[in-house]
């Protein structure tokens, strides 16, 4: 009995934690690409936010706007999301001396500072109370 209390605990703290996952288990209607939107917390360029309406927006991106914008008549939502990139994503795996690369120390700390941020803005666009589509940009910062 106590671990079916437990459990039943776990799952509901794991559905808090990814509000988007829990919506798109409750909602089978759902496509796969509107699925993955839910479940990621991402919305892609293109059309594949079309004909979700700005609840399920929020829903899928945890929250409200960072801005709201205007263009073309059309109102626009914008996300901004600060996210560390690394240029060189295998250099902290490197071993000494290693086939990958020979002529750098692991040790060397420019293998690990070769890291810098980025502003992931994701623009949402609906026509009404539905989205019509998405610009993700990343600017350097």
């Amino acid at each position: 009995m106590r671990f079916a209390l437990l459990l039943a605990a776990v799952l509901s703290l794991a559905a808090c934690a990814n509000p988007g996952k829990g919506y798109a288990d409750r909602h089978p209607e759902l496509t796969p690409v509107q699925r993955r939107i839910f479940t990621t917390a991402r919305i892609p360029s293109g059309e594949d936010v079309a004909g979700l309406t700005r609840e399920q927006v929020k829903i899928a991106m945890g929250g409200d706007p960072t801005t709201y914008d205007k263009a073309d008549g059309s109102d626009v939502w914008i996300y901004a999301r600060r996210k560390s990139v690394g240029r060189d994503l295998d250099a902290p795996l490197r071993q000494p001396n290693s086939a990958l690369d020979s002529t750098r120390s692991f040790t060397d700390t420019a293998a690990f500072d070769a890291h810098g941020d980025v502003m992931e803005k994701t623009s949402v666009f609906f026509q009404g109370d539905r989205a019509t589509h998405a610009r993700v940009i990343e600017e350097k910062e």
